[in-house]
């Protein structure tokens, strides 16, 4: 987890970089923001199947998180070849675009997380339901990002630059937050055929 969390950081990084030596365009308002309210509520009542064996909820698990780890780099590869220099709306719709596609295909996950059965562990059901908590908060915590990013101003580069350095920063303490998080899981949850399942099945 902390791997392609470092990954997106590195890739938001860039795309400072490359706004940074951009001159001034000119405004425009951005799309509404998706909302993912209703897909955050959804309850676990259908993923409520019988217990899956652990080695094969990990391998479905780790299936799915690695089609999202290479979904979302190649977002961040798609998307910093996007931005030209000089460009500041540009630069901004991409920035915009990045946490949108990062917010969608994070909760798209969490969809199948809660779609995926449960481990046959003791608090199984709790276990998916904290571990879709964790990538919920990245999917909030992104959309919020992407809210943020289309307030940036245009007309100044400078601001410009000031403006998306602390957004980017404070994303970047919400991606630490959530990376952290990861570890209270492991603690709470220490099945030995679990930790063995997902190290054995995930690149994490």
């Amino acid at each position: 987890m902390r791997k392609i969390l470092l990954a997106l950081a590195a890739v938001l990084s860039l795309l400072v970089v490359s706004a940074c030596g951009a001159s001034g365009g000119k405004d425009s308002s951005s799309d509404d923001t998706p909302d993912t309210t209703a897909a955050a509520e959804t309850t676990t009542t259908e993923a409520e199947a019988d217990t899956v064996p652990v080695d094969d909820w990990a391998k479905g698990f780790c299936s799915d998180f690695s089609d999202w780890t290479g979904t979302i780099e190649k977002v961040g590869d798609d998307i910093s070849s996007d931005i030209t220099p000089g460009d500041l709306e540009g630069a901004r719709s991409a920035i915009e675009g990045l946490f949108g596609d990062v917010a969608d295909e994070t909760q798209s996950l969490v969809d199948s997380l809660q779609e995926g059965g449960t481990p046959d562990i003791d608090d199984g059901e709790q276990f998916v339901d904290d571990l879709s908590e964790k990538f919920q908060a990245f999917v909030d915590a992104t959309n919020d990002s992407k809210e943020a990013a289309a307030d940036i101003p245009i007309d100044d580069p400078t601001t410009f630059q000031s403006e998306f350095t602390k957004l980017f920063e404070d994303f970047q303490s919400n991606i630490n937050d959530v990376g952290d998080s990861f570890g209270e899981l492991d603690s709470r949850y220490p099945d030995p055929e679990l930790q063995k399942a997902l190290t054995d099945n995930c690149n994490l």
